[in-house]
């Protein structure tokens, strides 16, 4: 099968095994770059984000690589910045993305930092802040178990971001 992209978007095709099984899915994979000027939304043709095979480290912080499903459907990846409005320092804002009838509201928060096991601080003011998967919630991190060796934990939904308390995941193990 040949694909042919006639598009201005990056985009590839690809075919993977259902895991555990014969069967095969076909997905194709189409990404969209655009820059924010003047509060125009314009798409970046002369040099797009590529489709990656691999996890990408980027000025965005690392990307994930494109060639696995997700979902079934549609994902949409916000990643860039968010400003505060007039430039005046903020502690939390939201920022929208609506793709026609496709609307997300994603709450914007500085950083925060863990005064102890139970308590998080407030949100420090930022004048902006990256939307990447690094400054999201997530994070992994080793705990220690009850015969003295070492299991990795993470947040499933993202591995590469902060704030993850390892703790509470540590209680879903079986102690012995």
């Amino acid at each position: 099968m040949e694909f042919i992209n006639k598009s201005p978007l990056s985009a590839s095709f690809y075919v993977n095994r259902v895991a555990g099984t014969e069967q095969r899915i076909g997905m194709i994979t189409a990404k969209a770059t655009y820059k924010i000027i003047d509060s125009l939304l314009l798409l970046v043709t002369d040099d797009p984000f590529p489709i990656y095979d691999d996890d990408q480290t980027t000025n965005l912080g690392i990307l994930p690589r494109d060639n696995l499903p997700k979902t079934e459907g549609t994902d949409i990846i916000l990643l860039g910045k968010a400003y505060a409005p007039g430039g005046e320092p903020v502690s939390a804002m939201e920022v929208i993305i609506e793709i026609g009838k496709f609307r997300r509201c994603l709450h914007v928060l500085g950083d925060r930092y863990w005064h102890s096991k139970k308590k998080i601080s407030a949100p420090e003011p930022f004048i902006s802040v990256p939307l990447t998967y690094s400054q999201a919630f997530g994070g992994k991190a080793a705990i220690e178990i009850a015969d003295g060796s070492y299991v990795d934990v993470s947040d499933p939904r993202n591995p590469d971001g902060k704030g993850f308390d390892p703790e509470a995941a540590s209680n879903s193990l079986v102690k012995r």
